[in-house]
């Protein structure tokens, strides 16, 4: 399929004022786009619920119906997960759902529960998976907002809602940028007022309201609500997703950080973004995995941020303080913090940007000839993982869904078989192609006097990798930041910081298989060498080493230091 029959994913942030246009027709034609997805999400989120709440319960539970035949697809999906990925036990003391504000109280889950598929995480973090499972899911979301779309409202072939550039595309705010303060209204106003008369024959003239799609959606339910589709009648501050309190409440801080200009070591998020996209190498770019990954200049860390962030650590949000039930002493976090982050609505348009953000990576690094790309192809391996629960491009796209096709070797989705974007029906109306406006970030204080991204990054060969463990308990989401104190006369000085988003407590079967935990640091500004790296964490030596989550002291266990790039990425 060429690029001209492709649909586009489009700027909803953009779209919602008008833009971009040279003609009050474009603006007004753009502002009918928007009323168009609006729309789309809104019948997804009400006509559509029990299907839009199956799609969600993929991520990390929470999406059961009272359809068997679906439970019975889900639960083997669940068990080829755990046997292929995960040594073949069922995670032990997992609670559903995950602790945030307006969801039911977690419970304990086993494995002799015959729902508990619908409590099963299968989305991958911190892992060389993370990207390609996320593209998978985001595609299907797409085919459920096209099948909301009112566009097609009355067309004679059901099918023709996803066929072609008339198709809808899953928009994306390009968060690259954001000030992290204020929400746009996109996301932050509760109501939608319809833009313009384009869609008054299909019921939504020019200025008919309903509830903005974009701005909260229910809370998780329990496993009971969701074998009997138990939905609240209506959105109201005690049954909705929630997010950081400091959005709506001056009087609040921010209790997740969101640098907008670079200082040592703490890049702001579009330094973050910008530095990753540049780095050729595949597991540099996409995770910030301890052992593989890129650190806090992967995309995994700039995703992790903007989830925390929008999240939140503490009880509450935009939508009131929420109802924070716990009988169990759990660590409650706003909805985007945790695995249930996909209830937010938010989060459809963060990764339909994190996957253009992935798109322009490999549209900038994949080309020319195998040779000259082989470091930007993910291995042998890698690419013959399969990705539960998805199924195959040409299986979905077809209407073989994740959720109504049994698991076989034909049907699953491996990273290979989504890796190539060339091959997908989407294209975006704009990428990071920062090559060809280099000169934008000329002098620009994003960038706190350091070296903008320009060109390929020159690899030094001398670049320090430090893994420092901790007790598994400690970790979940938040930020890592890693000290260093010289001598007992001296301050601690920062090495480098790291966010983390994670399943606290939850039914993960990556979290279930952990037996140690750690985060990996670039530490080479203020350790040279591994040997200097070594010293520091040598209790012979004078100097002293200390972790933080979230501004609080954790024991470091172990420490090993290695060189940044590993003898099979020296290509």
């Amino acid at each position: 399929m060429s690029n001209e029959m492709k649909w586009v994913r489009r700027n909803l942030i953009a779209l919602w004022d008008g833009q971009p246009y040279e003609t009050p027709e474009d603006r007004e034609a753009n502002m009918a786009e928007c009323d168009r997805i609006l729309i789309a999400l809104h019948r997804f989120q009400t006509k559509g619920q029990v299907a839009y709440r199956r799609l969600l319960g993929m991520h990390g539970g929470g999406g059961g119906t009272s359809d068997n035949g679906f439970r019975d697809i889900l639960t083997k999906k669940v068990q080829l997960d755990i046997e292929n990925h995960y040594g073949g036990n069922f995670p032990q003391n997992g609670y559903w759902p995950e602790p945030v504000p307006n969801a039911a109280p977690p419970q304990l889950v086993t494995e002799d529960n015959p729902d508990r598929a619908f409590a099963y995480t299968f989305c991958w973090h911190a892992q060389p998976e993370f990207l390609i499972w996320h593209r998978a899911i985001t595609a299907e979301f797409e085919r459920g907002l096209q099948q909301h779309d009112p566009y097609f409202d009355g067309c004679s072939d059901p099918s023709d809602r996803h066929k072609d550039h008339s198709a809808l595309g899953a928009p994306y705010w390009a968060w690259e940028g954001w000030d992290g303060l204020t929400l746009p209204q996109t996301v932050g106003n509760s109501i939608y007022v319809i833009k313009t008369d384009k869609w008054e024959k299909q019921g939504y003239p020019k200025g008919s309201v309903f509830p903005n799609p974009y701005h909260r959606w229910f809370s998780p339910v329990s496993l009971e609500g969701q074998r009997t589709e138990y939905f609240p009648t209506t959105l109201n501050s005690g049954n909705t997703t929630t997010r950081a309190a400091a959005f709506d409440d001056p009087g609040s801080e921010f209790s997740q950080p969101w640098e907008q200009i670079t200082s040592s070591k703490k890049p702001s998020m579009e330094y973050n973004v910008y530095s990753a996209l540049l780095n050729r190498n595949w597991l540099k770019f996409c995770t910030m995995n301890a052992d593989v990954g890129g650190g806090n200049l992967s995309i995994e860390n700039a995703h992790n941020k903007f989830h925390n962030h929008v999240g939140g650590i503490t009880m509450g949000g935009v939508q009131g303080s929420g109802k924070q039930i716990d009988s169990v002493g759990l660590e409650y976090t706003g909805t985007m913090g945790q695995n249930q982050s996909i209830f937010d609505p938010m989060f459809w348009l963060h990764h339909s940007n994190v996957e253009r953000q992935l798109c322009s990576w490999q549209k900038l690094h994949i080309t020319g000839t195998a040779e000259q790309y082989k470091e930007s192809v993910p291995s042998e391996a890698l690419m013959k993982t399969v990705l539960y629960p998805w199924t195959k491009p040409n299986y979905l796209f077809s209407g073989r869904l994740s959720w109504n096709t049994p698991a076989s070797k034909d049907a699953d989705a491996t990273f290979g078989d989504w890796f190539d974007h060339t091959t997908l029906p989407y294209i975006y109306d704009d990428y990071l192609l920062f090559n060809d406006d280099a000169a934008r970030y000329k002098g620009n204080p994003m960038y706190g006097g350091l070296t903008p991204p320009s060109g390929i990054p020159i690899r030094n060969e001398d670049e320090v990798r430090m893994k420092v463990y901790f007790s598994i308990k400690f970790y979940k989401s938040g930020e890592f930041a890693l000290y260093f104190t010289a001598s007992s006369t001296t301050k601690r000085v920062l090495v480098s910081t790291i966010s983390v988003l994670s399943s606290s407590e939850g039914v993960c079967g990556r979290c279930g298989s952990r037996r140690k935990c750690a985060v990996g640091y670039d530490v080479t500004e203020t350790f040279p060498t591994v040997q200097a790296a070594e010293d520091a964490w040598n209790k012979d030596k004078s100097g002293k080493l200390s972790l933080t989550r979230n501004d609080s002291d954790i024991e470091i266990t172990d420490v090993k230091v290695e060189k940044w790039f590993g003898d099979d990425e020296k290509n």
